[in-house]
């Protein structure tokens, strides 16, 4: 028979290794449906994305990347306040993300906010000083006139995201 002090280390031994096994579990569900979210995302299936991103994160905690997507398969499939809060953690895990502020400042004009948009857009154009983009200097112009003329041209912007978005 074994002495108490080898079952012990035995124990722990084998505690051990479960943890890594289970840690090594994670990493790979993580990956797989991260990397199923963005395919499916790719070939415009939003709500199998949406599915694939909430199992990624269901084994890890995400990064900039997974929230700027799974955003934006849910604002695809009409869920705009949870896309907001995906968009408003990549803002925080991944700040110099071009597209991520303009998708919260098109949010903010959905929701008929045109001061915090112009915010957004501000900080898209910080971001990329150097960068123009007429559709981003058209949003700030836009936001910075009379409310009723931001909307008769909203819905031509909201073409030109659509199309550069896909």
């Amino acid at each position: 028979m074994k002495p108490s002090h080898v079952f012990k280390r035995q124990n722990r031994l084998n505690r051990d290794e479960a943890g890594n096994t289970r840690q090594i579990i994670n990493d790979f569900s993580y990956n797989y449906f991260r990397q199923q979210g963005f395919d499916a995302q790719r070939i415009q299936d939003y709500s199998i994305a949406v599915n694939c991103f909430i199992k990624a994160l269901q084994y890890g905690n995400g990064d900039g990347d997974l929230f700027f997507s799974y955003g934006i398969s849910l604002k695809r499939t009409k869920h705009f306040g949870h896309a907001e809060e995906c968009f408003q953690k990549t803002s925080l895990l991944n700040p110099k993300n071009y597209w991520n502020w303009i998708e919260l400042g098109c949010l903010e004009l959905k929701k008929e906010n045109p001061e915090k948009a112009l915010f957004y857009f501000l900080e898209a154009k910080k971001v990329k000083a150097d960068f123009f983009d007429k559709r981003l200097e058209l949003l700030i112009k836009l936001t910075t006139r009379k409310k009723s003329l931001l909307y008769k041209c909203l819905n031509f912007t909201k073409r030109s995201w659509i199309n550069l978005n896909h």
